[in-house]
């Protein structure tokens, strides 16, 4: 085949790329153009203005206060509003709230949805009483014992602290992890739990006590209690408490005045 006739059949293929790549960014260009006039519109139309701003979930902070914080003013474009910087703000100004999501929705309203931090435990040395959340958090501080259904901690060590910070006492780092497994093995057999700098303690609901050491081998340890609980029973033993500080030597004590 000459080579003559080669040279405009490649000409014209380079040709119609070259149209259809022209085409291509003629579209592209023009769909932009769309894009960038509808955001416009969008900034600039009044149904995407802000009419209500909503505030759900609180209880402990007034939806005042998250009002206040979102500093979203009526009348602004809800397309513009940071809603990561509101977020971020909500949280640093109010420790009560563990989580907050932003919703807009069109065409004018805005809802700030607030998760607060829940009741987890009471942590008292007898003469104050901290409500606190599984991150320590507190959230109320009373006068008296709380809600029998809050996990119980006494001690003798606590750092007082103020509403929405951190509550610091012995063993506090094992308190998520103990109520976990003391719900797993004892079922609610027990009134309520002794961190102090001496060791843990246990009190069981049948007036019986578990001395725990200083918070090693904890998971192993609990779950050991109902174990020799059975096995004690079976046998009919008289016993005021068990010693579990070393599980070398697992023991119980004897009820004062039997030998």
């Amino acid at each position: 085949m000459p080579l003559k006739s080669v040279a405009p059949l490649e000409t014209s293929l380079r040709r119609k790329r070259r149209m259809r790549v022209r085409f291509y960014l003629r579209m592209l260009f023009l769909a932009l153009f769309v894009v960038t006039l509808s955001i416009i519109f969008a900034m600039n139309a009044e149904p995407f203005k802000v009419k209500v701003i909503e505030v759900s979930g609180t209880k402990r902070v007034s939806a005042e206060k998250i009002y206040e914080g979102a500093d979203i003013a009526v009348g602004e474009n809800m397309m513009t509003i940071p809603s990561g910087d509101i977020r971020k703000t909500i949280l640093e100004q109010y420790p009560l709230v563990k989580n907050v999501t932003i919703h807009r929705i069109v065409p004018s309203k805005i809802r700030i949805n607030i998760e607060e931090r829940k009741p987890f435990a009471c942590v008292t040395d007898n003469q104050k009483f901290y409500i606190i959340d599984s991150e320590r958090i507190v959230l109320e501080k009373r006068q008296g014992l709380a809600a029998k259904d809050l996990f119980l901690v006494v001690t003798n060590g606590i750092r007082h602290a103020q509403i929405g910070e951190r509550l610091v006492f012995p063993h506090y780092r094992i308190l998520g992890k103990m109520k976990n497994l003391m719900d797993e093995a004892m079922r609610g057999k027990y009134r309520h739990v002794m961190f102090n700098s001496e060791g843990i303690k246990i009190y069981l609901t049948n007036g019986k006590y578990v001395l725990l050491g200083d918070g090693k081998e904890i998971e192993k340890k609990i779950m050991l209690v109902p174990v020799i609980m059975n096995k004690l029973n079976e046998r009919k033993e008289e016993y005021e408490g068990l010693n579990l500080e070393t599980l070398e030597v697992p023991s119980y004590i004897k009820k004062a005045g039997i030998e």
